[in-house]
């Protein structure tokens, strides 16, 4: 296990998102993602078979592998198997709580920090002889995806009201409401339901959510630091909606312009798209009512 300073666990992962981006010219929260038959596409580790979350899941999910599972170097040995040679491992991110003693007043009192970490995961397919069980890959039938799509939204407790008719796609902050052209003006459902969730992302925000969007800003520059940080958490957080309801991410715009502003946004802040990633998935439980600890729900209708 590598324990480096959390600086440099900001800037390992995010030199690993901006090679992929560079390297395939294509976003990683963009990518299609794979289900199974359990509702589980997502990366998730062999042994406690929990699912990786946040940026993990990005990390992990932009990998070439197919198989969704993944393990330590430790965790591979003790299963009795090996890591193939010549392979090389992918970070995964953690908090480890560290104690630091502190003077307040004349007196020395500990205090507890969270401070980021990170270990290195290597998938199954890059070791050998571990059992790992068989995956049912599957597509939604067109029915399937776009009931799973609707009780996605549905389930979404105390959601904002979702408005049909507007010329444009937008979540109005003050009005806590979603307006969204009529469905029959998109290009497909998948492109609507696409939309839709990245608008519902953006309501998570409120006051009487999550919070996210609260507080006043001080100057332009704040209010377009802000703006770009939540336009980041809801890209990353529509994609892992998408995830989940079975479809691809919308059409979208990739020429070079376009990835460039996300990553100059990216190295600005080395910070930006871990916390982003992890404020995306936040959101995404908010909206799926499903806690920390939860797998997703088994695919109905599927093919």
């Amino acid at each position: 296990m590598s324990l480096n300073n959390s600086r440099n666990v900001y800037e390992i992962i995010t030199e690993k998102i901006i090679a992929r981006i560079e390297k395939d010219g294509v976003l990683p929260w963009k990518k299609p993602w794979k289900l199974s038959a359990d509702g589980g596409g997502f990366p998730r580790n062999l042994i406690s078979g929990k699912l990786y979350r946040g940026i993990n899941c990005l990390v992990l999910g932009c990998s070439e592998f197919e198989s969704p599972y993944w393990v330590t170097f430790k965790q591979c040995v003790s299963l009795g198997g090996t890591v193939k040679a010549g392979e090389k491992g992918t970070p995964v991110v953690y908090w480890k709580m560290v104690e630091k003693s502190e003077q307040s007043e004349g007196k020395s009192a500990l205090k507890k920090y969270p401070l980021l970490r990170y270990s290195t995961a290597f998938n199954t397919d890059q070791c050998e002889g571990l059992k790992v069980p068989p995956v049912k890959w599957c597509d939604l039938t067109a029915e399937g995806m776009a009931d799973r799509c609707k009780r996605l939204v549905e389930g979404f407790q105390n959601r904002p009201v979702i408005k049909a008719g507007f010329p444009a796609a937008a979540y109005l902050y003050l009005l806590d409401e979603i307006r969204l052209p009529h469905i029959s003006k998109f290009c497909s459902s998948e492109e609507y339901f696409c939309t839709l969730f990245h608008e519902l992302i953006h309501s998570t925000g409120h006051p009487k959510r999550l919070a996210r969007l609260a507080g006043e800003v001080d100057t332009a520059s704040d209010a377009f630091e802000r703006y770009g940080k939540e336009e980041l958490v809801a890209e990353i957080g529509a994609s892992f909606l998408c995830a989940e309801a079975g479809i691809s991410p919308a059409t979208f715009e990739n020429s070079v312009s376009y990835l460039r502003g996300w990553i100059d946004t990216i190295k600005a802040d080395p910070r930006v798209l871990i916390d982003a990633a992890s404020q995306a998935q936040k959101a995404c439980d908010l909206v799926l009512n499903r806690t920390a600890f939860e797998n997703p729900v088994p695919l109905e209708n599927a093919a």
